[in-house]
């Protein structure tokens, strides 16, 4: 699909429902790093699905310039997806960076929302979050087999997408980054899904987002996870996500 004077990759889960879970990976992700997660809780759900490769990702158009991430932007594209693509009341499903976007977008856009999963999501900067970047950039940087699968996912945006990710979070600007003043605007339900051992946020995270958030917010914290519930422990997050979505 075209929007705002950029090409970006979008895959349609169809169920023939009014109700559609919008998926948002993180900031190495893509459409193709989610597997057969969206798939298998779209079926449980009986929802469509719709996943994307943001500006920049996958096989969406790439950055110009070295342009930084902006989360607010981010949000108002998703809400422009939605409204191109005539889907109301969208539930949404974002991993790390996507969950921050998913907050944002229920914050800013709360008309097109009716529900929320934020997975380690984050709404500060934090010396773990630094950290946990500062170990996978130096991976990333020795191991060839790590370059070729972010290749494999991104093509020729691969190492832009690398570039931009460890600029974004470790540079002396962003130490500062915050969002928890977006929060109380969220007025949807959230599920605010961690792994106990996330090696790129702390459970500050989950408790900054639900005291901002309020009594919409639902802490859920993942046994045996990391940084990657959906993956490491499938079927719990499926769970989880399917049981919060029935009940609302």
């Amino acid at each position: 699909m075209e929007l705002d004077g950029a090409r970006i990759h979008v895959h349609r889960l169809l169920a023939g429902c009014a109700d559609t879970i919008v998926f948002l990976h993180d900031s190495l992700g893509a459409v193709s790093t989610w597997r057969d997660f969206p798939l298998r809780l779209c079926q449980s759900a009986g929802h469509d699905g719709l996943l994307y490769d943001r500006e920049g990702y996958g096989r969406s158009s790439p950055l110009a310039g070295n342009r930084k991430t902006d989360f607010p932007a981010q949000a108002d594209a998703l809400a422009g997806l939605l409204q191109k693509l005539g889907i109301e009341n969208a539930l949404l499903f974002g991993h790390s960076d996507g969950a921050t976007i998913a907050l944002l977008t229920a914050a800013l856009h709360p008309t097109l929302i009716r529900g929320a999963i934020s997975e380690a999501g984050h709404v500060f900067n934090e010396l773990a979050t630094r950290e946990g970047v500062r170990a996978t950039k130096a991976r990333y940087d020795a191991e060839e087999k790590l370059r070729a699968r972010l290749v494999r996912h991104h093509g020729d945006n691969a190492a832009k997408v690398l570039q931009i990710w460890g600029e974004d979070w470790l540079s002396e600007d962003c130490k500062a980054w915050n969002i928890e003043q977006f929060l109380p605007r969220i007025k949807c339900p959230v599920l605010v899904m961690q792994g106990e051992n996330d090696n790129f946020g702390t459970l500050a995270q989950v408790e900054a987002i639900c005291k901002g958030i309020g009594k919409k917010a639902e802490p859920c914290i993942i046994p045996r996870a990391a940084h990657t519930p959906h993956r490491e422990v499938e079927d719990v997050a499926l769970e989880k996500a399917a049981a919060f979505i029935a009940r609302i």
